[in-house]
């Protein structure tokens, strides 16, 4: 299903061509050679320098109609023990879920840049498809040089539907039928979380670790602790942008100081966070040296 081209895969013709080839895996290797002082590190777009496949993606951000933002980050790492775990990257996912809400499939960037998937099919120069559980997207050469073809893969965020996770095949039908959505992770909401403002006055949180979570809203965290996982608030977030090393055997602790309610009705707590020495470590920020 490469739209604006016959019905032929685009992966079997370009096999043994010279093009600029983007594959998300070749990065994730390059990556996994860093040694990191934080749990989480996101890496911002100017920090990747000139590594060939940020100059390639940088042209398919282009090509797709968007606008590449050096001071975005498209790639977060998730670490563990100084050694790279997970990489949080541009991924397919569903936008939209809840009452009245119609949800569809875009290709997320980060929380600033999300691109619909309908409107990637739409495109004069660019043909996409779905291609071994990634979605394939081609920009040929606008001059005709087959050098500069370019072939990008994404990861898409799929969900098992009975026993099974759905095959490229179903997922091409289901977009053909505007469905791809029922087939898909959604992107997290931070609604979906508990609040601190639940608490009372008084009441006392054991901290234990934390993880970034990526909302409509921006980035904020998810709190670990002992009465269950709550979302930061913003005095909170500010503590955990520091990076501390937090775990059973070094936790941290919120205490609710005061509780009120805003103009809008809202409910809103002020509280303290403390964090022992142990937890922050004096290294100096990662330096990729691409």
């Amino acid at each position: 299903m490469w739209t604006n081209h016959k019905p032929q895969s685009r992966t079997n013709q370009v096999k043994g061509k010279k093009m600029k080839k983007f594959n998300l895996d070749n990065l994730e290797a390059r990556l996994s050679n860093k040694i990191y002082t934080r749990n989480y590190t996101s890496i911002p777009n100017e920090k990747l320098g000139n590594e060939p496949n940020k100059l390639i993606l940088k042209e398919v951000v282009s090509a797709l109609g968007a606008v590449w933002d050096e001071s975005d980050s498209y790639f977060t790492v998730r670490a563990k023990e100084g050694v790279l775990d997970k990489i949080y990257m541009p991924t397919v996912y569903s936008l939209g879920e809840g009452e009245g809400v119609t949800s569809y499939p875009v290709l997320r960037f980060s929380r600033k840049l999300m691109i619909p998937l309908s409107e990637i099919a739409n495109l004069e120069n660019v043909e996409m498809d779905f291609d071994g559980g990634k979605l394939a997207i081609f920009i040929p050469d606008k001059e005709g040089n087959e050098d500069n073809d370019i072939l990008a893969f994404f990861r898409i965020f799929t969900k098992e539907i009975g026993d099974n996770t759905p095959t490229s095949t179903e997922m091409k039908q289901a977009f053909k039928k505007g469905k791809l959505q029922e087939y898909l992770g959604v992107v997290p909401q931070a609604k979906e979380r508990k609040k601190l403002s639940t608490l009372e006055e008084g009441d006392t949180l054991t901290v234990h670790g934390y993880e970034p979570l990526e909302t409509q809203y921006g980035k904020t965290f998810v709190i670990n602790t002992d009465k269950g996982d709550f979302l930061s608030n913003t005095s909170c977030s500010k503590v955990l942008a520091a990076s501390p090393k937090l775990s059973k055997e070094i936790p941290g602790q919120i205490e609710i100081i005061s509780k009120s309610e805003t103009r809008n009705g809202n409910l809103m707590v002020n509280c303290s966070f403390l964090i022992p020495e142990d937890a922050f470590d004096n290294s100096e920020e990662l330096d990729l040296d691409f």
